[in-house]
């Protein structure tokens, strides 16, 4: 009988390797995805994270189309290059942190525009894209579906978790079992004081080659045949 399972990676080429690692091994019912993926999954009703992608292109669109009250302070740098990067990979870290950046307008100047311009971002978000946030709290009403919608837990291969998904891990070893399956990597400290199931590995101890190159066409070639022989 087949039992569902879900595997938690980071990456896609070791999403990749998990899959193909099920396949060979026969191992039905298995779901390999990011913890994002395990949010969405559990939320259900094809709701979705945001990705880099996305957000980077609504806050484009802010920066074009926002009156300048929305942008505050940072109205007079509102055409430079740098600034839709910037704000993109401030938005995504508050939101992975899982920082309510309205709640915190009257510490700072700086906090009340961030959340202006999280505002109008997302209006600019498509339907059923959601905030790790909301995410998180869109899968934690829906708990009670883990044991049929995600089976037992595995996370594997990493060193760290956002705080805004760590806790959504709490709550969801609550209702199914869950392993953090750390390898040769170093566990997390959070992880000690509750109900989830750490495995270890040994220190991984590869081997160390060099290849001296004459030119870079040489360099070329050899990582070719060193590409080969990893496929072969």
């Amino acid at each position: 009988m087949t039992q569902r399972q879900t595997v938690v990676v980071h990456g896609r080429l070791v999403a990749d390797q998990a899959r193909l690692e099920a396949a060979r091994n026969g191992h039905h019912g298995v779901q390999v995805t990011s913890v994002v993926g395990l949010a969405a999954r559990l939320a259900g009703g094809f709701l979705r994270g945001v990705d880099g992608d996305t957000l980077s292109i609504a806050v484009g669109t802010v920066l074009r189309e926002a009156p300048p009250e929305t942008l505050g302070d940072l109205e007079a740098i509102r055409g430079l290059p740098g600034l839709q990067l910037a704000l993109t990979r401030t938005l995504g870290r508050a939101w992975r942190a899982g920082l309510d950046l309205a709640a915190r307008t009257p510490e700072h100047p700086r906090f009340a525009t961030l959340a202006a311009i999280e505002a109008a971002v997302r209006g600019h978000l498509p339907p059923g894209m959601l905030r790790p946030t909301d995410l998180a709290a869109a899968a934690r009403a829906r708990l009670r579906h883990a044991p049929a919608v995600l089976g037992a837990v595995e996370v594997r291969g990493m060193t760290a978790l956002e705080p805004v998904w760590q806790a959504l891990l709490v709550d969801v070893a609550e209702h199914v079992p869950v392993i953090w399956n750390a390898g040769p990597r170093e566990a997390p400290a959070w992880l000690t004081s509750i109900d989830i199931t750490v495995r270890s590995g040994p220190p991984a101890a590869p081997s160390v080659e060099t290849q001296s190159c004459a030119t870079a066409r040489h360099e070329v070639i050899e990582a070719l045949r060193w590409a080969r022989t990893v496929l072969a």
